[in-house]
């Protein structure tokens, strides 16, 4: 039953990372709200740490990004842009959480190292990859904008360091509540978890 309900989670998570981003990218991006990458990055970022000490599994996160990815392409088009940043964010966050290991993420300063990792070698990566590695007109020769990202990426980095120790408090509340709901009733819990990803990929 356990990796019933990791799965769950996973896929509950990434459903809901790929809506935040499919339906909240769309109104912040159509109301021109400044700094809508920074505000989307926050939220992924929020969902990836509360999935990771939820789920801490190898390779759980990256499962999680293949479903944000799969709902956003489905539902928005593919825009290879928006799709490689999620990518890179979701990606270092895999490799730096299996790096620092469990034990070790229950400490509250490789907590914060992983928020503020996350989110400046995330935009960091993803920048030298437009400009150098695609070579995207928008990005190639601007080398203000990729500075531009850099620093928009250490924004998120600076929320990380408070962000994710707050998600790891809160999913010890959270796994509990799962926990107990769980053995109360197993076979209600994986209904309502079937129903909410039924409603979220084919009624959102």
């Amino acid at each position: 039953m356990t990796r019933v309900r990791h799965l769950l989670i996973v896929l509950l998570a990434g459903s809901i990372w790929g809506i935040s981003e499919a339906v909240g990218g769309a109104y912040l991006y159509a109301q021109e709200v400044a700094y809508s990458s920074i505000l989307l990055s926050v939220a992924g970022l929020a969902i990836l740490s509360l999935a990771r000490f939820l789920v801490p599994v190898r390779g759980s996160s990256l499962l999680l990004v293949a479903v944000a990815l799969g709902y956003r392409w489905l539902n928005v088009g593919f825009y290879g842009c928006h799709l490689g940043a999620m990518l890179c964010l979701g990606g270092v966050f895999e490799i730096m959480a299996s790096g620092i290991g469990v034990e070790r993420m229950k400490a509250r300063a490789p907590q914060a190292l992983l928020g503020a990792g996350t989110g400046i070698l995330g935009f960091s990566i993803f920048a030298l990859l437009m400009a150098f590695g695609v070579r995207d007109p928008f990005w190639a020769g601007m080398p203000t904008k990729v500075m531009g990202h850099v620093l928009s990426g250490a924004a998120v980095g600076a929320v990380g360091v408070v962000l994710v120790p707050a998600m790891y408090r809160l999913s010890r509340s959270v796994s509990e509540r799962i926990q107990s709901v769980v053995l109360a009733r197993p076979l209600a819990s994986v209904g309502v978890c079937a129903a909410l990803l039924l409603a979220f990929w084919f009624g959102v």
